[in-house]
């Protein structure tokens, strides 16, 4: 039989004891779940039981294909590992008390085993000198390799970055990387017949040649990098800031709710030799009101006439689209408003050059990409621009074209949104 006592303490006693099924019979691990209502035990000759913590009742119990070697628990996630004797590994699902994997691989007796902290790998290590790493959620191995001497104890670190173990005829802990945090890797599945590479036992110095040496005829293997675009059906958006784009069509809104209630007065200036007049009564001062009016100062407010294209306007006219595009980002929302309002005619632009903006847009609704920014630049465009708009009917046939474009892209924004929130609401209902 099992005891389990509580002791420590003034207050210890004896909380219950176990029967097993047949005398003589080995418990070979013992768990308890995360809330301490189950208790879970497995013994020697192949039975999983499932006991209640409170009063000693016997719950359920799964009767396994062989013997059990030893279990392992991750509380967490509320499964369970138990390995075989005939080198297998048996995961349990405490929450529904079924077998849900079984891993198969070993060659020899299975040493220690640990989950990593999020539960999605089970690590093993056996006889065989192999640590073997499954993948829980596609149940397939994703990871070997073999030491010189045979790992009797293995655990990970809280946050997954290591994985220390001990070792046959050893007296040290080994420290290994988990490479998958700083670096891609790819998980992918490996037959259980996979040959495992010996890897070399980390020490307290590295040899830089030898280790350079070693790995002259590895392949090397690139970092990742996300594509532009993942699929020409998808609306990708820009990585700008909202605070880039989202208030473009309310700028004259906040220059009227910044602006200071009363300009700022300058004091007046008094100058050195003050002017007289000369009257009948005599010489004095003069006053502001008595001078010419020769003095008045100049506006300094550049006025925006018969200038050039700016350089905006000229990648327009070529249609350089990109680096339009890349110019316009790096602006900021004062200055992609000042670039607009330069293409009116009476700026400095011409009808052409509108024409061209349309085409612009057009160009990245067909594209599918900065689809936000277009949005906001074509706002904040017809807003500046609504009575040139009106007035001239070259550019009438423009906007039906763009008109079209613009329908057609959020016809297949709103497809999207809707397939979205139907596989939600699938989800949902399904309890998945």
């Amino acid at each position: 039989m099992h005891r389990s006592r509580w002791s420590g303490t003034a207050s210890s006693r004896v909380t219950g004891t176990w029967p097993w099924r047949r005398r003589g019979t080995t418990v070979r691990g013992v768990a308890v779940d995360a809330l301490n209502q189950v208790t879970v035990t497995a013994g020697s000759d192949g039975i999983v039981k499932f006991w209640k913590f409170d009063n000693l009742g016997l719950m359920d119990n799964i009767e396994m294909d062989g013997y059990i070697a030893k279990m392992v628990a991750h509380r967490e996630s509320g499964m369970v590992a138990i390995a075989m004797d005939d080198f297998s590994v048996v995961v349990i699902d405490l929450d529904i008390r079924r077998v849900i994997r079984k891993f198969a691989g070993h060659k020899n007796a299975i040493n220690d085993m640990a989950f990593s902290p999020d539960a999605r790998w089970l690590i093993t290590a056996a006889m065989d000198s192999t640590v073997r790493t499954w993948d829980l959620p596609s149940a397939k191995m994703v990871d070997i390799f073999a030491t010189e001497n045979a790992v009797t104890s293995l655990c990970t670190s809280p946050n997954g970055e290591f994985l220390a173990t001990a070792h046959l005829d050893d007296v040290a802990v080994y420290l290994w990387s988990n490479r998958t945090l700083y670096s891609h890797v790819a998980l992918t599945a490996l037959p259980e017949d996979t040959v495992p590479t010996e890897m070399e036992m980390p020490g307290p110095q590295l040899n830089l040649e030898e280790r350079t040496e070693d790995m002259e005829g590895e392949p090397v293997q690139g970092s990742y990098v996300s594509p532009d675009q993942i699929s020409d059906d998808l609306v990708t958006l820009s990585l700008l800031p909202e605070s880039r784009w989202a208030n473009l069509v309310n700028l004259d809104i906040i220059k009227e709710r910044n602006k200071p209630r009363e300009a700022p007065k300058l004091p007046e200036k008094v100058p050195f030799f003050l002017p007289t007049v000369t009257t009948l009564e005599g010489a004095h001062f003069a006053t502001p009101k008595e001078t010419d009016g020769t003095d008045k100062v100049q506006s300094k407010v550049l006025k925006l006439t018969n200038v050039d294209l700016t350089p905006f306007g000229t990648l327009i006219m070529d249609e350089n689209f990109a680096e339009a595009m890349s110019m316009l980002k790096q602006l900021g929302p004062s200055a992609i408003d000042a670039e607009f309002r330069q293409m009116s005619p009476d700026f400095g632009g011409s009808i052409e050059l509108m024409q061209k903006f349309f085409v612009f847009i057009h160009h990245w609704l067909e594209m599918r990409k900065n689809f936000e920014l277009v949005q906001a630049y074509l706002a904040l465009f017809l807003k500046v621009h609504d009575e040139t708009l009106i007035h001239h009917d070259e550019l009438h046939e423009s906007l039906r074209t763009l008109e079209t474009s613009q329908q057609k892209a959020w016809n297949e924004v709103e497809m999207l949104f809707h397939q979205s929130l139907s596989v939600i609401d699938f989800i949902k209902l399904q309890g998945l």
